[in-house]
């Protein structure tokens, strides 16, 4: 067998391993300063006539335009909020530990239920 990484067999069977990947993360600030600028300095261009700008790369500015709307909009569907809102667990819930007499609230399961019944 060689020694080289991702050619040697896993303990699993005869699957290979392969090397990971590791993707640098790009916060949603970053990726819209950046988009920003890529759009700036898109108009710089076209306004100092450094680039033609006819009815294709207008076509081509609307259909950016519209594909960064739609990551918007994908981006907040993903992160946004939620309807309903959200779930909130309450700390402050000590009473019932208090009253069971128990440290942390062992062997309460009338605690335990209700903060199952929760979520």
């Amino acid at each position: 067998m060689s020694s080289e990484v991702g050619t040697q067999p896993s303990e699993c069977g005869s699957a290979l391993q392969i090397p990971a990947k590791v993707l640098q993360f790009v916060s949603r600030e970053t990726q819209i300063q950046l988009r920003g600028r890529r759009n700036f300095d898109h108009w710089h261009c076209i306004t100092k006539q450094l680039e033609p700008f006819g009815p294709k790369e207008r076509g081509l500015l609307l259909q950016r335009q519209a594909d960064d709307e739609r990551d918007d909009q994908e981006w907040s569907r993903r992160h946004g909020p939620r309807p309903g809102g959200a779930i909130v667990l309450s700390i402050s819930d000590r009473t019932a530990v208090a009253a069971s007499g128990k440290p942390d609230g062992e062997g309460d399961e009338r605690h335990h239920l209700s903060l199952r019944q929760r979520l």
